[in-house]
């Protein structure tokens, strides 16, 4: 997907290369979560998922400013090239490493079949998949898109000011993941953790949204705290894992994935349908200008996303399949 992004001749190459992008980027958290999973001791796997997903956090908070830095000195064709370059040099050392320590034996298809159907029929897989929806929802619309021109116009800052503000909310995930993952393991609860980090999340973003007389420095600090709040979303992936069967491990992280994928692709165009609803029609320079209250309507969404993760979380049933728990009973 780099690849055609970097040498594509035509907008609609562009847009199914970022198709691609999205369908690879897929498989590699599946994967990740899939061998934290199956691995390791269920006592190390909310750690080690933590662990694995702030590293993917650290390409966020890095990313942004490097892929900057290489677009204006070599050209956004160049940079993309050679991320797609760099993605095949990785993909064929995983094959050779990963490929050859898997142990994982094949099920019949009928066999398969019957435990998707028992997966797809368990009410919570659901309820926990609409949790990390509407919990991923704030990174996703917020930390990545509509936040830096919300920090700009309400707060008044610069691009530079806003972008540095907003690369927190990754480094709050690549903090508090590994956090969030340990004390879960150790104290083996996930749904107390969610309800803490939900309220956490939602009281850092409300603050953050109506009361924008607060200084730089707490801009900074809350920013921080609702990535770092947000990371107990990856509990998520955990319970998913845990209310099923060992042997759709994989298709149970696959859902939730999926879920948190569209909610991602729903929230950000509804977003900004909203913004256009309360814009005012001022225009400067033929570009629509939005209001700090057009913003705060528009991104009411999010703590509101919150809130019915809040409720739904109450609602889940931590139950472990009794496969888990006699997995739990030998460990």
């Amino acid at each position: 997907g780099a690849l055609f992004f970097g040498f594509s001749p035509s907008i609609w190459i562009l847009k199914f290369s970022r198709l691609m992008i999205g369908f690879g980027s897929a498989f590699a958290f599946v994967s990740m979560a899939y061998i934290c999973a199956h691995y390791f001791s269920e006592k190390r796997r909310t750690l080690l998922l933590g662990l694995a997903n702030s590293v993917g956090m650290l390409g966020a908070v890095c990313g942004t400013a490097s892929l900057n830095y290489f677009t204006i000195s070599y050209g956004w064709r160049s940079s993309m090239g050679s991320l797609g370059i760099v993605g095949v040099l990785f993909a064929i050392t995983l094959f050779f490493i990963i490929g050859k320590t898997s142990h994982a034996n094949s099920l019949p298809f009928k066999r398969l079949l019957g435990n998707l159907k028992k997966l797809m029929k368990n009410p919570y897989t659901w309820i926990n998949g609409i949790i990390a929806l509407l919990y991923y929802a704030t990174t996703t619309a917020f930390g990545g898109l509509w936040g830096v021109p919300f920090l700009e116009r309400a707060y008044g800052l610069s691009t530079m000011q806003a972008s540095s503000c907003i690369s927190m909310i990754f480094i709050g995930w690549l903090v508090g993941g590994p956090i969030v993952g340990l004390v879960s393991d150790y104290i083996s609860e996930r749904k107390t953790l969610l309800l803490w980090g939900t309220f956490f999340t939602f009281v850092s973003l409300f603050i953050l949204l109506y009361i924008t007389s607060i200084p730089l420095f707490a801009i900074y600090l809350l920013i921080f705290s609702i990535g770092f709040f947000s990371s107990a979303q990856l509990l998520c992936f955990t319970i998913s894992v845990e209310i099923n069967s060992k042997k759709v491990k994989a298709s149970a992280l696959a859902l939730t994935n999926s879920m948190v994928a569209f909610g991602g692709a729903l929230l950000q165009p509804i977003t900004g349908f909203l913004l256009d609803y309360h814009w005012d029609g001022y225009m400067k320079d033929g570009i629509r200008v939005y209001s700090s209250a057009d913003y705060q309507s528009a991104l009411s969404i999010l703590p509101l996303c919150l809130a019915i993760a809040f409720i739904f979380v109450l609602v889940l049933k931590e139950k472990k399949h009794p496969e888990h728990a006699e997995e739990q009973l030998i460990n």
